[in-house]
């Protein structure tokens, strides 16, 4: 373990974690972290072939983008208590390295829970990628005990208030800029993502039939049809996304003529609908 790599997206020189701050046996530990840039992530696993896809699911992409963000937040507001001096934007490139490592050495290996893969709702669909990032982020917390107190779950805090101020400040001082933070999400998805749910693993050997699985490939990004909604997703959600819209037109509830948009169903029925009951 001490002579291999893993690659930090952290801007500032990133130093060695100690191993005192996070146990031998996690990964990342003993490890130190060179920059990158996003030439210089590898592809998918296992694709060797000279046309590649590389569509990412974009929603996930940002999700884990501000995850990893409020987990960086959480961590520095805990250890500021222990150097009030420093201040949140002062801790923070501290810990910055230490969690990027564990964050790369953690997802290579990372295997869920068979009751995470349950779904909760079906108008969410599951993201193996994403509970790994919440999973990890919790164990990366818990190692930093012995080091600057208690670190509660990367969701679960009573002081939410502070930590919306701490991730704010993150954001002023552009601590982890976001095209950092995207380097590392993409990671993620590439390490965790097996199956080829939510980044596209096909390959072929003409650009003629790249093109045509690209017009296609259910992990292409798509915005919604129904204006003046902004929302972006891989088109495999789609009809996740068609069934909460708030901004798509529905035939009208009592059935008059109109069609209402989702979000103003309640309003058109109780009010101008032709149809309504009058009291």
């Amino acid at each position: 373990m001490a002579d291999e790599e893993c690659v930090s997206t952290a801007d500032a020189p990133p130093q060695p974690p100690h191993s005192d701050q996070l146990g031998e046996s996690q990964p990342g530990v003993g490890e130190t972290c060179k920059q990158t840039t996003i030439s210089q992530v590898p592809p998918s696993k296992g694709i060797g072939r000279e046309f590649q896809c590389g569509y990412q699911d974009v929603a996930l992409v940002g999700t884990l983008q501000d995850l990893l963000l409020r987990g960086l937040a959480r961590a520095a507001l805990k250890k500021v208590e222990g150097n009030p001096f420093k201040g949140i934007t002062g801790c923070a490139p501290d810990i910055l390295p230490d969690l990027v490592c564990f964050m790369q050495k953690g997802s290579e290996t990372y295997a869920p829970k068979p009751e995470q893969l349950q779904p909760v709702d079906e108008a969410q669909p599951i993201s193996i990628t994403y509970i790994a990032a919440v999973d990890l982020l919790d164990q990366f917390s818990k190692h930093k005990r012995s080091v600057f107190s208690a670190v509660s779950s990367v969701f679960v805090d009573e002081n939410e208030g502070k930590v919306t101020e701490a991730l704010q400040q993150l954001q002023h001082k552009n601590v982890w800029p976001m095209r950092q933070r995207e380097i590392l999400a993409l990671e993620l998805i590439r390490n965790v993502d097996k199956q080829g749910k939510e980044h596209c693993q096909f390959a072929c050997s003409s650009g003629e039939e790249l093109a045509d699985h690209k017009s296609k490939c259910p992990i292409r990004p798509m915005s919604c049809p129904f204006a003046p909604c902004t929302a972006a997703f891989k088109a495999g959600d789609f009809p996740f996304h068609d069934k909460v819209c708030p901004h798509k037109p529905l035939e009208c509830r009592l059935k008059c003529s109109q069609k209402v948009c989702r979000k103003d169903m309640d309003a058109h029925c109780e009010g101008p609908c032709d149809n309504r009951v009058m009291v």
